[in-house]
């Protein structure tokens, strides 16, 4: 069976997600931009329906610890760069973003590179390792 997912992805628990708007608009010292993005740490875009031990493959449900390491703050975009660990060994690429808040509709994280973050001690924050699907839901655990 074959199935159709968006991208993976660290989830920010609640406390989480509060954490780092509250943090950034504190760093920063002014409002967040309008339209709140997901709290997603994005790990991997699908282009093609993938098959369930690809999904096994990914850790779907792991908690995962990540740690703020830089910033990003223009007109249109404001998100954080994270580390991100998940037992005592690092999850995704080098560094991975997360979008605190936006005023554009689509974000195409790959156009935001490392060098453009400001460095910074940041919270610690806590998620899960989970996927969206082709209805947009967000899934914290393997398909039945």
């Amino acid at each position: 069976m074959k199935y159709k997912i968006n991208y993976s992805g660290i989830f920010l628990d609640t406390k989480s997600s509060n954490l780092l708007k509250n943090w950034f608009k504190l760093k920063r010292k002014k409002d967040l931009l309008n339209n709140v993005a997901a709290n997603v740490a994005v790990l991997k875009i699908f282009k093609r329906n993938i098959e369930l031990h690809q999904i096994s493959s990914m850790n779907i449900g792991s908690e995962v610890s990540l740690s703020v390491v830089g910033y990003y703050d223009k007109d249109d975009m404001q998100m954080v760069l994270c580390r991100a660990t998940s037992g005592g060994k690092s999850v995704g690429n080098s560094f991975l973003k997360i979008v605190v808040s936006t005023n554009i509709n689509s974000i195409n994280l790959s156009n935001y590179k490392e060098d453009n973050f400001v460095e910074c001690n940041g919270p610690d924050l806590f998620g899960i390792i989970g996927y969206i699907d082709s209805n947009k839901e967000v899934r914290l655990q393997l398909p039945d």
